[in-house]
């Protein structure tokens, strides 16, 4: 099998136009999706990757909404505005921006997530679900093993980053 370049820009144009229809479509029935971003800390890479979402949103149509906390934010403020920003009916999606300034509670605060809001899929239930699509998706392609030991691969450095360094 011969090795194929992946076209980034390309695909990532593709999934912008067509999140954009879907979201005028959601707009007609009077649904503005709306996306809100916690970022804990002043991070100089998350605050740029922060922005390019707040971008990527707003020119596909949605509502975006920052909020930024200070870095000595206690893991239960974090949660009580995962909380809060989860009580408000017109939020579609909620993101914790990683890494957090203390990577220990990192998993607490995902986990208060609601799972239905989890856009990035990492609290428990929606990564036990992500993998088991994966593999599924695996088995449904045959995959080779060799291409299956690659992937489980770099699933694992995922999954021990996400909670070593997140």
């Amino acid at each position: 099998m011969s090795a194929k370049l992946v076209d980034g820009k390309s695909i990532a144009k593709k999934i912008n136009e067509e999140t954009a229809r879907e979201v005028a479509v959601l707009k007609k029935k009077g649904i503005t999706p709306k996306l809100a971003v916690i970022l804990v800390g002043a991070d100089k890479p998350s605050q740029t990757y922060v922005r390019k979402k707040g971008q990527a949103a707003e020119k596909c149509g949605m509502d975006f909404e920052l909020v930024e906390l200070p870095a000595e934010t206690t893991k239960q403020q974090i949660i009580d505005k995962i909380e809060s920003l989860q009580s408000d009916p017109t939020l579609s999606g909620i993101i914790v921006q990683l890494p957090l300034p203390e990577p220990l509670y990192t998993t607490d605060v995902l986990n208060a997530i609601d799972r239905k809001r989890d856009v990035d899929c990492l609290t428990d239930a929606n990564l036990g679900k992500l993998v088991k699509v994966v593999f599924e998706t695996i088995s449904r392609h045959r995959v080779t093993l060799i291409e299956t030991q690659i992937f489980m691969h770099i699933l694992d450095i995922r999954l021990e980053c996400s909670y070593r360094i997140w």
